[in-house]
């Protein structure tokens, strides 16, 4: 049983690399004639998508950071 889940999970992993190695190759194709784009690309850390990531990483929550009271202590 856990030979094949080892299984699944490293063709879970090589169809990911695979996934993101073929955005971002078509990334590169696409910015092929701006070079400041292109550069811009190599060196940014984005591995995902800008929509994915904002999804994956709750960037655009509703609840933003708001100023906290201080933490009331009781005794004076």
């Amino acid at each position: 049983m856990a030979k094949v889940l080892d299984i699944i999970l490293m063709v879970a992993l090589v169809a990911g690399f695979a996934a993101l190695s073929l955005y971002k190759l078509i990334l590169w194709f696409r910015y092929r004639d701006d070079p400041v784009k292109r550069e811009a690309l190599i060196s940014s850390g984005q591995v995902y998508p800008r929509r994915l990531a904002k999804w994956i990483f709750d960037e655009d929550a509703d609840t933003s950071a708001t100023k906290a009271s201080p933490p009331n202590s009781g005794r004076k």
